[in-house]
Parts: C-alpha cells; sequence; structure tokens
C-alpha cells in the first residue's frame, strides 16, 4: 500500500522541519565516518515553507574547509544536532572530493516532504 499525503500534510511537515532546525542551522558535509568536513551555516531565519516546501536561506561559505570525501550530508540545528540528512546523489555537487582549505558554497537547498 502506497501513503500518498495531502498538501495540507506535506505543509506540516515542512513547517515541523523548519522548527526542529530552528533559527541559524547548518549543513554540513560528512565523510563515511561521519567527520565533518565543511560547515556552512545558514542566517537568522533559517528558511521559508512555501505550499509544501522548505526554501532554506542563504547558506553562509565555509571559506576553510577541513577536506575529505563526501559521504553525505546533513542539516543540523546550531547545536549540531541532526535533523535530516541525504547523500550526494541527491543533490548538485561539483565535486565529492573537497580540499583542505577550499571553500565550500551552496548556491540553494529545497526540501521537498514525501508525497
Amino acid at each position: 500500500m502506497a501513503v500518498v499525503h495531502v498538501v495540507a500534510t506535506r505543509n506540516a511537515i515542512s513547517d515541523a522541519v523548519l522548527a526542529a532546525v530552528g533559527n541559524t542551522g547548518q549543513l554540513t558535509l560528512r565523510t563515511a565516518g561521519d567527520a565533518v568536513i565543511a560547515t556552512l551555516t545558514l542566517p537568522a531565519t533559517s528558511g521559508a515553507v512555501g505550499a509544501t516546501d522548505l526554501t532554506f536561506g542563504v547558506f553562509a561559505d565555509d571559506t576553510n574547509a577541513v577536506g575529505g570525501t563526501v559521504d553525505h550530508l546533513r542539516i543540523e540545528t546550531s547545536g549540531d544536532v541532526e535533523v535530516f540528512r541525504f547523500l550526494p546523489a541527491d543533490i548538485t555537487i561539483s565535486n565529492v572530493v573537497i580540499g583542505a582549505g577550499d571553500t565550500v558554497q551552496c548556491s540553494s537547498l529545497i526540501y521537498t516532504p514525501p508525497t
């Protein structure tokens, strides 16, 4: 049996994700061993929910990455508490290998709740 969420439920899920991230959340790029490669912080308002999707605000660049191979990415609270994770294959990423001292940027990120 396939579950289908109505628009109001999808909106509520996105609202809950935004509430869990809170103000000044962050995006971390991590290795298979869960070590942090780079951390990109969100502004005071982490994002906004539209009809169903959560559009995150503009991330601050990490201008001095630790470096490593990205295995997964995490959206976290400013206190490093994981809210959700995703794989590099789920986004457009220029390279999963990040050099030490590299600048890491995220031009946009949209969370789409399950349908």
